[in-house]
């Protein structure tokens, strides 16, 4: 079914290309090093289609204001994410004042693939595979007592079942948010009514919950048949799983969820805006990127280097200083890396980020106890390279592997938490 009818859509469409042109060009430098061309982006990008009905009847400025204060912000909280979605908003400023409104489907989309989520998601997903492995290996226990588990490992006897990154991994976090958006695009078109935001919400964060009772369960059956990974057999179990445990109760979820009680409107006759407004709001817009192509509030707070007295033993380290603050100690047999402490609002470059995007795979991840201080532990492992890592949020008093914890104490007691 064509979108457009109207005979000024060839204009519409024309401006169109060019906008994004120009924002393409304009902001290409700042979202290079931000957006990864990975599975997650491409199976987005096939999938906003379906997602996207636009109202012909109404155009609206409301991004064009958003986006605005979304770039002011960001000149004083230096956050990619900010960026890039006030870029997101400049895209849909542009099609809603050129074509019509669009629903909100498209942008949950695009902020669920946005590396602030992929982030969150790498970082929870890492502390609920080694609660899913133990409660795994408890609820096994009762049905054979020579079921245990350390970390991400059940154990039966000698033998060995790792929960791996997969669980809760990317790719089933996506599909977990992004089966429900796809049924509420279907249901809107059917019923042409829109789910109330509260609905899409309930929606995606019961799919969330969902997969995690699906990958406990997989992970029960997967262990009981005693399935290898990369086998037939292994892969057939998760999807049943995510079948009968996701897509399935969402589906009939999703059904009796409340909708607006207003209808879709798909006519024609378009409400103009306000030309003036249009103008002004375009042209900041225009003057704020073109200002962040020549000043990058990122750069202009450098990380510096602290002087770490720290006394490694009899050992000799050798010590360098590395980009964004980070100081190095290394020898024959360890390696040592401090990180400058971080905002509470700010990403923190742990091995789950920083090694795995160096093309190593974590396995063997637990939180162990030395003395009395919890730590991460893991291995990490990249073809016949095999090394063994460990890591805390320090604030010199205290040291914690809680996310949560060292943020509040860097909100709430300003304090300078390093990793």
């Amino acid at each position: 079914m064509p979108i457009f009818k109207d005979k000024n859509t060839s204009k519409s469409v024309i401006i169109l290309a060019i906008s994004f042109c120009v924002l393409s060009f304009l902001t290409y430098k700042q979202l290079l090093v931000y957006l990864v061309f990975d599975f997650s982006f491409v199976i987005s990008a096939l999938a906003l289609p379906f997602l996207m009905t636009i109202k012909r009847s109404e155009k609206s400025l409301r991004y064009g204001l958003i986006s605005f204060s979304l770039f002011l912000l960001y000149g004083f909280l230096p956050l990619s994410s900010l960026y890039f979605l006030a870029v997101i908003c400049v895209a849909i400023f542009i099609i809603e004042t050129q074509l019509g409104k669009i629903n909100s489907l498209p942008l949950i989309l695009i902020i669920t693939i946005s590396p602030i989520v992929i982030y969150l998601s790498e970082i929870t997903g890492f502390e609920i595979r080694l609660y899913l492995s133990k409660f795994s290996g408890l609820t096994l226990a009762q049905l054979d007592s020579n079921y245990s588990s350390v970390g991400n490992i059940i154990l039966l006897g000698e033998e060995e079942f790792r929960v791996d990154p997969e669980c809760m991994g990317l790719k089933m976090v996506l599909m977990s948010l992004l089966i429900p958006l796809l049924f509420i695009a279907f249901q809107e078109k059917k019923a042409k009514k829109e789910f109330r935001f509260s609905s899409v919400i309930i929606a995606l964060s019961a799919s969330y919950l969902l997969v995690i009772l699906s990958n406990f369960v997989r992970i029960l059956v997967i262990t009981l048949l005693k399935s290898p990974p990369d086998t037939f057999l292994h892969e057939a179990i998760g999807m049943l799983c995510f079948v009968l445990y996701v897509t399935i109760p969402i589906w009939f979820l999703i059904k009796y969820l409340p909708k607006k009680n207003k209808n879709v409107v798909t006519n024609s006759n378009n409400k103009k805006i306000n030309k003036t407004a249009f103008y002004i709001i375009l042209t900041l817009l225009a003057s704020l990127l073109i200002f962040y192509q020549f000043y990058n509030p990122k750069k202009s707070k450098t990380r510096i280097h602290t002087e770490n007295n720290i006394d490694f033993g009899t050992s000799s380290f050798q010590k360098s200083n590395e980009k964004l603050g980070v100081t190095k100690y290394w020898n024959d047999k360890v390696l040592i890396y401090i990180k400058p402490a971080t905002n509470f609002y700010s990403a923190d470059h742990s091995p789950l980020v920083c090694w795995k995007g160096s093309g190593y795979k974590i396995i063997n991840e637990q939180i162990k106890t030395i003395g009395t201080v919890d730590v991460y532990y893991g291995k990490l492992q990249q073809g016949d390279d095999l090394l063994y890592t460990a890591w805390w949020y320090d604030s010199g008093d205290d040291k914690t592997t809680s996310q949560f914890r060292w943020r509040i104490q860097a909100l709430l007691k300003n304090k300078n938490i390093g990793l």
